[in-house]
This record gives C-alpha cells, sequence and structure tokens, in this order.
C-alpha cells in the first residue's frame, strides 16, 4: 500500500488598514513645527506694585506665523492641544507657571489669528470634520496669522531679588507646544522659544513735604565779623525695595548758588541778593556745594527704613561783603536732590 501524504497550506488574508493619521501636509512648502521666536524681555516692575494674577507687568507678542501648517489625512475624533515644555505645571486657577523667580509668574497664550479663546495652556480637544467635510476625514490647519503671547505676572507682594548681576525668571529655551494626535513633541505643528526674561525692581519712595528753616528774627550784630546762624534740616525718605536694602544719596542744587556753588545768595527785602549767605553741612558736618557735585550716602538700609538726614542750615554774610540787608523778611531756595539705589 503505498501512503501518500499531502501537504495542506492554509492561507490567511491579512487586511491592512491604510488610513493615515495626521501627517504634515507638502502644500505647507514651509518648516514643520514653526518656531515663533520671542526675544530677551526686560520686564520693570515697582516695588510697590500689589500682587495680581488677573493684569499683567508684561505683554509680548510673537511675530505671526506667515503660513498655514497642515496635517492631512485627519479625522473627527483626533486629537489635538496645547503643552508646555521646560517648566513647571501652572499654579492655581489662572493658567500661570512659576518661574526661576519666586513671585514672579508666566502665562502662555496662543491666539488663532482672530482671537485667544481657549488659548491658554494646557489645553486638550477633539477634532470635528462633519461640518467642513461631511465626513470624518479633514486638514487640521494652524493658521499663517496665528501667534503666541508671553504674559508676565507679578504674583506676591515682595520679590527676593538681588542687587548684584541679572535677576533671570526664565533662560533661554523652547517653552511652549501645539500638537496633533498625541501629546508629544515629535507631533508639534508649532513651537514657541523664549529668549531671556529678566526682571528689574523700581524702589518706591516716600519723601517728606517741602522742608522750610525759619531763622527766626536775626539782627546784624548775630552775624558780624564772620558769625553764622545755624538751624536744623533734617530731612527723610522711606523707600520699599524687592533687593532687601536700599542706598539714599542727597545732594544740593540752587539757582541762587554763588559762582563756586559754595553757598546760597538771600533775597533780602527789597530784592538785593548781594548781603547774606546761606551754607548747609551734610550730617558729618561738611559743607555742601550746591551744583550736586558733593553729597551724602545713607547705604544699606532696609526696606520701608527712613533714610534719615540731619543737615544743618547756616546764615551769614556773604564772603567780603559788610553790607547790611534790608529789614524785613528775607527768602533762599534750594532743591534736594535724591537718588535711590
Amino acid at each position: 500500500m503505498k501512503l501518500q501524504l499531502g501537504l495542506l497550506v492554509l492561507g490567511a488574508g491579512v487586511a491592512v488598514n491604510a488610513q493615515a493619521v495626521c501627517t504634515v501636509s507638502s502644500s505647507s512648502g514651509q518648516p514643520v513645527p514653526h518656531v515663533f521666536s520671542i526675544p530677551d524681555i526686560t520686564v520693570n516692575i515697582d516695588a510697590d506694585a500689589p500682587a495680581d494674577t488677573t493684569n499683567p507687568v508684561s505683554i509680548q507678542d510673537a511675530a505671526p506665523q506667515g503660513y498655514d501648517v497642515k496635517f492631512d489625512q485627519c479625522h473627527t475624533g483626533d486629537l489635538f492641544g496645547k503643552s508646555s515644555i521646560n517648566m513647571p505645571g501652572p499654579q492655581g486657577g489662572a493658567w500661570i507657571y512659576p518661574s526661576n523667580i519666586p513671585g514672579i509668574g508666566i502665562k502662555i497664550l496662543w491666539n488663532n489669528g482672530g482671537a485667544f479663546s481657549n488659548g491658554q495652556f494646557p489645553t486638550t480637544g477633539t477634532m470635528d470634520f462633519t461640518e467642513e467635510s461631511g465626513g470624518t476625514l479633514g486638514t487640521w490647519v494652524y493658521p499663517a496669522n496665528s501667534f503666541y503671547r508671553v504674559e508676565v505676572y507679578k504674583t506676591a507682594e515682595t520679590l527676593n531679588l538681588t542687587p548684584q548681576g541679572q535677576n533671570v525668571a526664565l533662560l533661554p529655551n523652547n517653552y511652549a507646544y501645539n500638537w496633533v494626535t498625541s501629546d508629544s513633541y515629535g507631533n508639534a505643528g508649532q513651537v514657541l522659544h523664549l529668549g531671556t526674561i529678566q526682571v528689574n525692581s523700581t524702589p518706591s519712595c516716600r519723601f517728606e513735604n517741602s522742608k522750610v528753616v525759619d531763622f527766626g528774627t536775626v539782627t546784624g550784630d548775630m552775624i558780624n565779623g564772620g558769625l553764622q546762624v545755624e538751624r536744623p534740616l533734617n530731612f527723610a525718605i522711606t523707600c520699599r525695595t524687592d533687593y532687601g536694602s536700599y542706598s539714599s544719596t542727597a545732594s544740593l542744587s540752587s539757582e541762587s548758588a554763588s559762582a563756586d556753588a559754595s553757598y546760597i545768595a538771600v533775597t533780602d527785602q527789597s530784592g538785593a541778593k548781594d548781603s547774606l549767605a546761606i551754607k548747609v553741612k551734610d550730617s558729618s558736618g561738611n559743607w555742601l556745594k550746591l551744583d550736586g557735585s558733593s553729597s551724602e550716602t545713607l547705604s544699606n538700609l532696609a526696606s520701608n527704613a527712613p533714610a534719615e538726614f540731619h543737615w544743618t542750615a547756616a546764615l551769614m554774610s556773604q564772603p567780603g561783603v559788610q553790607k547790611h540787608p534790608s529789614e524785613g523778611d528775607f527768602t533762599a531756595h534750594a532743591e534736594i536732590l535724591l537718588q535711590v539705589k
């Protein structure tokens, strides 16, 4: 008996789903993803500005994209979204991200060319082409006039800044992207690159009203022979600062200063300015010039602590002059110039 063995080959047909998922359109003709760039930003903040998560202290917009970024073969139900990168997630409900400076927050927004509707980060949505194509297939487009916006917020009443060097809230890097199908940088159609964000704070200061030095009644005998009548000239400035401490420098200026800027020419009752003079000493007893060339500095003052200057105004005869002024009131004016660091 002859035994015949037959080999039975069973074939299985494999059905291949050739459905593509959101591929970059060849019609774009431009780099994808498009990288938006906002250059270095220096944000100036007043020290007394309140913490505010509604009103930003700085707004910067990137230039519009300039061309459509398209993804073909997308389907109703595919995902799209906006995500951040290289910084921690937003805190609270205001979509504000913390920066490297506590009390400085960053918000990133995306505009579709017409509105910031649902433009905060992060968000996720679902594509729907049913109205556009009458089916499930369509092209996902990031419009040519779309752009990113960066807003900087002061989120704390007081900042802790260093007076030396830069106070950098963010270093240059990519910080946001718009993606299709799944949250991955590799699926990005748009990317936001930020330059350095640096913060400067301006001290907020309170100064007393105009100071008046009253010499009272002065007789010729009181200032003859080089004598002088001295009265205190005390004043203070108080500053709030985000740098922990501040310094204040005070100097003098007067339109009635002598040629050598050593004294103020006093105007007597008759309007003459050729008899009396006022000179001013600083807290250490040094004579101050009236052209700002000499000054007194108080350093390392705590925020909100007053810088108190204890000066002295001295009334005397002008050098080499023996003339008596007219009887009656006399006046002299000078400006105290204050600089704060």
